[in-house]
């Protein structure tokens, strides 16, 4: 069978220069090289690489020439790269990280107002104690990781948003064991604000069963039980679902805190022994 000729022009490559390899990405095979530099094609756009005695730009090639139409990704770190890049095409991360397959991963955020982060360090140290409980090695050491986030978020020139981030057990195989794998990995991506919270919304009580303690108390990424909850709501015309605790008690919403204002002017929330804390909670006395 004659092999048909292939469109030249639908060939896209993105090169990643390092000391001691580069990777190049073809968009139309969907194939990853590694080897020898070549002549690519593309449009370049610049990716920053970490330098804990500076920042330095170098340049790389675009993975995609697709236009990415209403995304609000301004910057990603990842520790794979070992850099920052400000392409949402480049924006990814291994398919065999367990994170991804497995869930073994937990994550944090923190919110970028009048181009301060809001925080952060309240939300690292639970971003910490998550990994502690999810068995995660640390990559970096705390203070490294966060000069990471602020340095990521200082790239993006976010000044309203939100900065998300995530450690993994990292890429390696398809198994269940994180015995496999070589580093944890570190991801970070800025997002500019995406989404209203209204005013006012109406609840449901969930239907879905509630975490367990042990992985209430933890923010990992597996989220699924959230994510029903979340879809339950609005199915049933509500912004979301509310959990209720063994007791039939009010625990949590599918991903914020529930309080409530008595008529005497006092907030009452739930105890943080079945659910996630809020980073704020230290200023709360729970009953």
């Amino acid at each position: 069978m004659k092999k048909e000729k292939q469109n030249p022009d639908k060939i896209v490559f993105s090169e990643f220069f390092y000391p001691n390899y580069f990777l190049s990405y073809d968009s139309f095979f969907s194939r990853l090289y590694k080897g020898k530099q070549r002549r690519v094609r593309g449009q370049r756009t610049c990716i920053t690489k970490l330098n804990w005695q500076g920042l330095l730009s170098i340049q790389t090639m675009s993975l995609s020439c697709l236009s990415l139409r209403n995304q609000n990704y301004m910057a990603m770190y990842s520790s794979i790269f070992g850099g920052i890049t400000k392409d949402p095409s480049a924006m990814v991360i291994p398919i065999d990280d367990h994170m991804v397959h497995r869930g073994h991963g937990v994550f944090d955020t923190a919110a970028i107002m009048d181009g301060h982060l809001y925080e952060l360090d309240q939300h690292l140290d639970r971003f910490l104690r998550s990994a502690l409980m999810a068995k995660i090695p640390l990559l970096f050491d705390r203070s490294t990781i966060r000069s990471i986030l602020i340095q990521t978020v200082s790239a993006s020139n976010c000044t309203q948003g939100s900065l998300r981030y995530w450690l993994s057990v990292g890429p390696g195989d398809f198994q269940l064991s994180s015995s496999g794998c070589a580093n944890p990995a570190l991801y970070a991506v800025i997002e500019s604000p995406s989404l209203q919270v209204p005013a006012g919304c109406k609840v449901v009580t969930s239907s879905i069963p509630i975490k367990s303690p042990q992985f209430a108390v933890m923010k990992s990424v597996n989220y699924l039980p959230n994510a029903l909850t979340k879809v339950e709501g609005e199915e049933n015309g509500a912004f979301t679902g509310i959990w209720l605790d063994d007791k039939g008690f009010v625990a949590e919403g599918s991903n914020m805190n529930v309080g409530f204002v008595t008529a005497d002017k006092e907030l009452l929330i739930p105890c943080f022994d079945k659910i996630l804390s809020p980073h704020s909670k230290a200023g709360f006395d729970p009953g």
